[in-house]
């Protein structure tokens, strides 16, 4: 699937031509979208934003909707955000509401709209996308391109979510997972990584490390040659890889739904990407939704074994230790990159700084340990221990 890729609602216009569903003329603000009521996630300096205002304005956000079959000029941004890479927005509308995806590049929505539109043939559910503009004409003459989804209602995963949805989440990632490639990297791209993943995979791991070392908020707990010598010894298994799992890409709870009959959506699926369907699992149980709970743990990952291929299977069995230690890294690296980007943005970093140092301290620790002995549960027995103690030291 290559160039625009564009998907309408052939009835949605009917929808909206009927105002008659729902009238709220007085909660929408007629010529400014964004009030005191929008929630704003903001991580781009005040300059940058000024610079890109154009991009929440209403005339722009106007021929956004009508792309989409929103022939209704009256709309409120109810929550916003903004890094370097997209901008989220969610739109009110008498219609309803809707998601809008603002990218600086076509190849990160080029991936989602590619994946939105085959999701249903993998049994995974999703929100179905009504427009999509992310051809290069439509980029240069806009500088940005843009996607648009319905609304899901349903609520994040967090350490109260029902551990049944739990199990569903799992079903959810097995399907996933068993979609594979032999390309590693985004779903779409106009360079895949063909047969040079284990040199891409050495260069971010030394990368990682040069940058967690000069942050300036945490120093390496181990030499950083020590580090890579025990990544490379352990992942060498990595270098015979010829199939890859897609990926949802970042497991966070905030990334899936679910609903009271316990159906489960995968939303802000924009960094679908063809990987290790084991260090997805590992990410998942690092999150808050199973955040030093073992029943919730165990019903996420019997679940997923119960349904995902027996490639599958066997990888996370023989090493389940390597992608727990893998996922602390990344999820390490990713932390203190955000707690930088805070930082010279003017936000507040102090959680997410902590919450790096963390897992960071947590990664040292796994690989210091024995590598014999230890199931998944046990490593996740001694992170707890650890996270537990740093809590108690920090406070």
């Amino acid at each position: 699937m290559a160039g625009s890729v564009r998907f309408h609602i052939s009835d949605v216009g009917a929808m909206i031509s009927s105002h008659e569903i729902f009238n709220r003329e007085s909660y929408f603000v007629p010529l400014e979208p964004i009030s005191k009521e929008t929630s704003i996630r903001n991580s781009l300096p005040g300059f940058l934003i000024t610079l890109q205002s154009s991009l929440e304005s209403k005339g722009y956000l106007n021929g956004v909707l009508k792309e989409a079959g929103y022939d209704t000029a009256e709309f409120r941004i109810e929550r916003i955000r903004r890094n370097y890479k997209f901008r989220k927005l969610m739109l009110d509308t008498y219609a309803g509401r809707c998601i809008v995806y603002i990218h600086y590049t076509p190849r990160g929505l080029r991936n989602l709209a590619c994946f939105l539109a085959q999701a249903p043939n993998l049994g995974v559910n999703t929100p179905k996308v009504l427009t999509s503009n992310t051809t290069w004409p439509y980029y240069l003459q806009h500088a940005s391109v843009n996607l648009v989804s319905n609304y899901i209602e349903g609520e994040i995963f967090e350490l109260d979510t029902p551990i049944e949805h739990l199990g569903n989440l799992g079903i959810q990632l097995a399907r996933l997972h068993a979609k594979r490639s032999s390309k590693y990297g985004p779903l779409m791209t106009n360079l895949p990584i063909l047969g040079s993943h284990w040199g891409a995979l050495s260069r971010y791991w030394r990368q990682s490390i040069d940058q967690i070392s000069q942050t300036g908020d945490t120093a390496l707990y181990l030499p950083k040659s020590e580090i890579m010598y025990w990544l490379q010894r352990h992942g060498e298994f990595l270098k015979h890889f010829k199939q890859f799992n897609l990926c949802h890409g970042d497991p966070a709870g905030g990334n899936f739904l679910h609903q009271p009959d316990g159906t489960v959506y995968l939303i802000d699926c924009d960094h679908i990407n063809y990987g290790f369907g084991a260090m997805e699992i590992a990410t998942a149980l690092l999150q808050n939704y199973c955040r030093g709970d073992m029943r919730r743990r165990e019903r996420l990952v019997e679940s997923y074994l119960q349904h995902c291929t027996k490639e599958d299977h066997l990888i996370w069995t023989k090493h389940h230790r390597f992608f727990i230690a893998l996922a602390l890294f990344r999820l390490s690296q990713r932390k203190l990159q955000w707690s930088n980007k805070c930082k010279k943005s003017g936000s507040d970093n102090r959680a997410t700084l902590a919450k790096g140092l963390q897992y960071w301290q947590t990664f040292n620790q796994l690989i210091s340990g024995s590598d014999k002995g230890n199931n998944w549960q046990q490593l996740f027995e001694d992170y707890d221990q650890v996270v537990l103690r740093i809590e108690q030291q920090a406070g």
